[in-house]
């Protein structure tokens, strides 16, 4: 009792010094806020005890950004943990009225991810329907309507995998099978998986297999037989439907796209795309080590990262002034040493949050080095990875682990890179679900 009374005195010294020093975010825009890609929204909930009542009933309710609730926008009131989630079209108008608006871009640079995109269009601007053509012939075909949008991709050797998000519920399906691989929900903690189908025999030689790997009541999987449990080797390789690694390549695809083309895949230019991986404890490869299966990919509204990263605003301000900073001190940096340079500012921040508020900032890190059987390490070590800001939800025993990677220039986070952090991370933290984000400034230096 003496040391959590002490705890309780830390956080509210500090929480009233906080206060005093940071400004609080402002109350949400009663128009169409910039970069979102629709005139209307759902208001989604934690979903949990916490919820108000008034704000529990709004909950899948459809509402104009111009005519918002009496309470005003999800977020905007004290203390709120709600979201809106994109409503494409309007609720009054079905799209068989309307008359859809085609776009084509093409792309040759080979630097760029993507070949061509096709989009359609409502006259109001939201999105219909996207399709996107890889340069190494992957296609990524979407739909938006209402509060469901579906998104195939189709590798050029047949394989396939669909992602189905109705009502904040997400879906995983190979190829054209009715029968859904995992379903994923978000809430109070981010997604977490709600429910997976047990029979999953046609991926399987021998379906009496299945016993091994499944448990009849329980809903997660030991292992996963439809992800390749070597992180480096295919786990992103969409090479036969359903096969090992499809669906891991379909999330990091689509994970890229939205960072590259955020709103070809219906988000909006402030929201932060993540990806999202569960440590399984349930079970381990045949080397021993936990498999982290990744379990979701979207954007996030500053709102919703509340729920689960709530660092994740505070990272980006971080970088946005650090390379304003660069820019402005020493513009003639070259790309290599403003990297460094803006590391080192961020980090500086970081370190600064830890030594005036260490009972808040007790759960990050800064320049974090971690070991392949995920022990931490020191930096220059032997077969160490150095991650950029890690937060722990809650610090002591995490079940949420949020990793924030500040990339600058053309810099992006891959395949192989993503697939080593998130091993790595899942060794120190098995049966917590990873959050990646990819942090990029969004001032940008002119040349």
């Amino acid at each position: 009792m003496p040391e959590t009374y002490t705890r309780i005195a830390e956080l509210a010294r500090e929480a009233k010094t906080l206060g005093d020093s940071v400004a609080l975010p402002a109350p949400a825009a009663s128009s169409l806020p910039n970069g979102r890609p629709t005139h209307h929204y759902t208001w989604r909930t934690a979903g949990d005890h916490r919820v108000r009542n008034a704000h529990a009933a709004l909950n899948g309710r459809v509402f104009s950004w111009a005519n918002p609730s009496e309470h005003g926008h999800p977020g905007s009131e004290p203390n709120c943990r709600c979201w809106p989630e994109p409503y494409y079209g309007d609720p009054a108008v079905p799209d068989a009225m309307l008359r859809l608006m085609p776009e084509r871009r093409v792309n040759t640079d080979p630097a760029v991810l993507w070949a061509s995109i096709e989009t359609l269009k409502r006259p109001d601007g939201s999105l219909a329907a996207s399709s996107v053509v890889m340069n190494d012939g992957t296609v990524i075909d979407s739909t938006f309507v209402g509060s469901t949008t579906t998104t195939q991709v189709k590798s050029p050797v047949g394989g396939a995998v669909r992602i189905e998000n109705r009502n904040g519920i997400s879906t995983t399906y190979a190829g054209d099978d009715p029968m859904a691989l995992l379903q994923t929900n978000w809430g109070a903690a981010g997604p977490t998986v709600t429910r997976t189908r047990r029979r999953l025999a046609f991926l399987m030689d021998d379906p009496l297999e299945l016993d091994r790997h499944f448990d009849p009541i329980d809903t997660e999987i030991s292992p996963n037989p439809i992800f390749d449990p070597n992180p480096i080797g295919s786990l992103f390789s969409l090479d036969a439907p359903g096969g090992p690694g499809a669906i891991g390549a379909a999330v990091l695809l689509l994970y890229l796209m939205r960072q590259a083309e955020p709103a070809i895949m219906g988000a909006g230019e402030r929201d932060a795309a993540y990806i999202a991986f569960r440590a399984w404890t349930s079970g381990t490869d045949p080397n021993g080590k936990v498999i982290p299966v990744p379990v979701a990919v979207g954007s996030v509204t500053e709102e919703q990262a509340r729920q689960s990263c709530p660092l994740l605003p505070e990272v980006q301000s971080w970088t946005d002034k650090a390379a304003l900073t660069l820019a402005m001190e020493q513009p003639g940096l070259s790309s290599q040493n403003r990297g460094i340079k803006l590391h080192a500012i961020v980090k500086g921040e970081v370190d600064a949050r830890k030594r005036d508020f260490p009972f808040l900032y007790r759960g990050v890190s800064a320049e974090y080095s971690i070991s392949a059987l995920g022990d931490p390490g020191r930096y220059g070590d032997i077969d160490t990875r150095r991650l950029d800001v890690i937060e722990r939800m809650p610090p002591e025993e995490p079940a949420v682990l949020c990793d924030y990677e500040v990339k600058t220039g053309g810099a992006q986070l891959g395949g192989r890179q993503l697939a080593d952090y998130v091993a790595r991370l899942a060794a120190s933290y098995p049966g917590a679900t990873i959050f990646i984000f990819q942090i990029k400034p969004t001032y940008r230096p002119p040349r």
